[in-house]
């Protein structure tokens, strides 16, 4: 019966409109394959044993199943538990650094601060410049139209010497590219929408996923 089937299924999907003959030479070939099933003890029997062993092949599926999902919810729960961790050690290396920060990278972000020359709060006149460095963390990307990453951004904003979860939610707020709609050219909204998706990617906080970024990229603006 399934290799009938699978031929039928074949047929089907072989061709956009398949050809009445061969569907009907299918469903013959399918009745006399039931009617053989019936008078045939033999082959009546073979057909239980292959049930069986569908059914016995669809339960070890199930089991196998089962233990990757409990396999993936363990893995899942060492995740959290280690990005909680390091989210926790990266913030408490920040607080330690921020009057050294200040003094180090204090320049560009005044820099950065006095660009932003504000239009009715909302759009940028020019749009406020962050000092790009070359980045040393492994594979680490610009954005394509600000030309800098998350680490220049970063770098940029410890300057101010109070860089917190906090601080950064408040700029996430500001930079949000809906302030900027109706507001300036197309390219100062999707300038802020880079801003905006690298302030995001910061107050999530690091990605224990690439721990180079954490020992290269912390270490790289603490010393």
């Amino acid at each position: 019966m399934i290799n009938v089937m699978k031929q039928l299924d074949f047929t089907l999907k072989g061709t956009n409109v398949p050809a009445e003959k061969d569907i009907a030479n299918a469903r013959f070939d399918l009745d006399c394959r039931l009617l053989t099933l019936k008078y045939d003890p033999k082959a009546a029997k073979e057909e239980d044993e292959l049930d069986k062993l569908k059914k016995e092949f669809e339960e070890e599926r199930k089991q196998a199943e089962a233990v990757q999902k409990m396999e993936e919810q363990t893995l899942r729960q060492r995740f959290e538990c280690l990005r909680s961790f390091w989210a926790e050690e990266y913030w408490t290396r920040i607080m330690d650094s921020q009057e050294g920060d200040e003094v180090r990278h204090g320049s560009d972000y005044q820099a950065f601060v006095n660009a932003c020359d504000l239009l009715d709060g909302k759009c940028f006149i020019n749009f406020p410049a962050i000092e790009k460095s070359k980045c040393y963390v492994y594979e680490c990307k610009a954005v394509k139209t600000l030309g800098v990453c998350r680490h220049n951004v970063e770098k940029t904003f410890r300057g101010s010497g109070v860089y917190s979860p906090d601080f950064l939610a408040q700029q996430v707020k500001l930079w949000h590219p809906g302030n900027f709609v109706g507001n300036g050219t197309d390219d100062r909204v999707e300038m802020a929408q880079e801003f905006f998706e690298l302030l995001q990617s910061l107050s999530d906080g690091p990605d224990i996923t690439r721990w180079m970024e954490f020992y290269n990229g912390v270490q790289l603006f603490v010393n």
